[in-house]
């Protein structure tokens, strides 16, 4: 590791461990999409079944990943539980930005969307580190 990527990490390691969830984030979109596509496309299952399924290998990806690399945590079922509870949370803070912004305000929902991107991972990383993967 060249020295200014040393000094980087030494001064800033909860942004180092945000760009690690982030990149986590980033793996379980496309595992998402791409179990979504293959129960859709291959095995004709109903979008909606599918991209349930996708949802689940996605959560169990992404905790497992967090767990290990971004908390650098063991795995267990009473933090795996936790991790659920906050997705889900997480989860209610979209659809409520989501009603706030189309059913309230009347704006576009995709800047709903772009609210929800913004202030979900930050809500979601701040959680994590502070319960789920608390040390």
């Amino acid at each position: 590791m060249n020295n200014k990527l040393r000094i980087l990490v030494e001064k800033h390691p909860e942004l180092i461990k945000f760009i690690q969830y982030a990149l986590v984030g980033v793996i379980g979109t496309l595992v998402h999409t791409v179990v979504l596509t293959i129960s859709v496309e291959l095995f004709k299952m109903a979008p909606i079944y599918s991209t349930m399924l996708g949802f689940i290998f996605s959560l169990v990806i992404s905790y497992k990943l967090n767990s290990i690399w971004t908390f650098s945590t063991t795995v267990s079922i009473d933090v795996f539980f936790k991790y659920v509870a906050t997705c889900l949370i997480g989860l209610l803070v979209n659809v409520l930005i989501m009603f706030v912004t189309v059913n309230m305000l009347n704006l576009y929902y995709l800047y709903g969307q772009l609210i929800a991107i913004a202030v979900v991972p930050v809500f979601n990383f701040t959680v994590s580190r502070l319960w789920v993967f608390k040390k």
